[in-house]
């Protein structure tokens, strides 16, 4: 969230989540994502609910339970961060993404920003969460990630571009196969079928205008028909040579309405993993017992545990 929040206005930080928290991960963020995601399926399921959800006077809402202020606290921080910008850019030597809003109206740019500082915020770091751990699990996967990032003599306080980064073949092999595994967003994202539209013809078969489908990003990462028997397992060397596996992928969903946000996601992947595993020892602390993930739209832990340590590096 601070990373897309510099990123998307380069207004400082509007949300402040860092500040917010304690010592540990549980920032007022984290905390309304966690408590209003629990409602999710209802909300887009039942018709009714929703309507009456959607008619509350926002002081209603508000007054209502502490997450849905907390909700409002960060939608209205998004939108002021947007206004802001509109009204004095900042002078900068680059472009960010609020650059390319200037033109909407307040209402409109204000609703993109919600969009761009929330959207994919936890997805990434779910990912990063899972690579560490899955990495850290495995001792000769990490060995050579150490290894890839040393040939190139990569330097944690002063990493080369995500373009450079991109191009070290097994850390490349590494954030692929991870964003593979960890899967943010695991279920059916649904689809309707154009009434207006030519028949769509999937294996031999008509699917009629109107009908509702969807393909699920976690049967299709973890297909052993796509991937192999050993598709439940972490292995970078299967994206290593020609003929890449990116057809295959589906963590951020396909076609028109694939995630905007993927390539930001990448790159993020690609600088945290080098800074974190060049700069610290990475040890597992095994606290899987009782960890279960759930699907809430993206992937949801039950609890918030640490399971990875860090000690210094030591270079040899």
């Amino acid at each position: 969230m601070q990373l897309l929040s510099r990123k998307a206005s380069d207004v400082g930080e509007p949300l402040g989540q860092l500040e917010k928290s304690d010592r540990g991960f549980d920032g007022e963020f984290i905390k309304t994502f966690d408590a209003l995601s629990k409602g999710l399926w209802k909300f887009m399921y039942k018709q009714t609910f929703r309507k009456i959800v959607t008619s509350i006077p926002t002081r209603i809402a508000k007054a209502a339970s502490k997450e849905t202020r907390l909700m409002f606290t960060i939608y209205d921080a998004c939108y002021a961060a947007a206004i802001n910008f509109k009204r004095s850019p900042p002078q900068s030597s680059y472009s960010t993404i609020f650059s390319s809003l200037v033109d909407l109206g307040k209402q409109e740019m204000g609703a993109e920003a919600v969009d761009l500082l929330v959207a994919g915020s936890n997805t990434t770091a779910y990912t990063l969460a899972v690579a560490i751990t899955q990495i850290g699990k495995n001792s000769r996967v990490k060995e050579r990630v150490v290894e890839a990032l040393g040939a190139r003599a990569i330097n944690a306080e002063n990493l080369p571009s995500s373009v450079e980064l991109e191009q070290i073949e097994y850390l490349n092999a590494s954030v692929r196969e991870s964003v593979r595994f960890a899967i943010g967003s695991p279920g059916r994202l649904p689809r309707i079928v154009p009434r207006n539209a030519p028949p769509l013809i999937v294996n031999g078969q008509v699917v009629p205008p109107g009908s509702v489908i969807g393909m699920s990003a976690y049967t299709m990462n973890f297909s052993k028909e796509l991937w192999g028997e050993d598709a439940d397992t972490l292995k970078p060397d299967r994206w290593l040579g020609v003929g890449g596996k990116d057809a295959n992928m589906c963590s951020f969903s396909k076609g028109l309405r694939s995630c905007l946000g993927q390539n930001l996601a990448y790159a993020e992947i690609h600088y945290i993993l080098p800074y974190l595993f060049m700069k610290y020892e990475v040890g597992l602390v095994d606290k899987e017992a009782g960890m279960e993930v759930f699907d809430r739209f993206t992937s949801y832990v039950n609890s918030h545990l640490v399971m990875v340590e860090l000690g210094r590096r030591r270079v040899q």
